[in-house]
């Protein structure tokens, strides 16, 4: 866990992250209430916006949420 911290660290939003954070923004919600909210992990959320993880199984989730 720690390892992926520090590689989350140095890396930049991709643009999917850079869209997601607006979204949440929008809504007013942080990544950890929308996590909550829609079964998210909050790790795996940020694994999505930082491209260390695709998250296939929840973009539609996502997207759907976020509309």
């Amino acid at each position: 866990m720690i390892a992926e911290v520090k590689i989350l660290g140095k890396r930049k939003l991709t643009p999917y992250g850079i869209e997601i954070k607006k979204r949440l923004l929008e809504k007013n919600l942080t990544q950890k209430e929308f996590c909550e909210k829609f079964g998210i992990g909050q790790t795996r959320l940020s694994e999505m916006l930082y491209g260390a993880a695709p998250g296939y199984k929840y973009r539609k989730i996502i997207e759907k949420a976020l509309k």
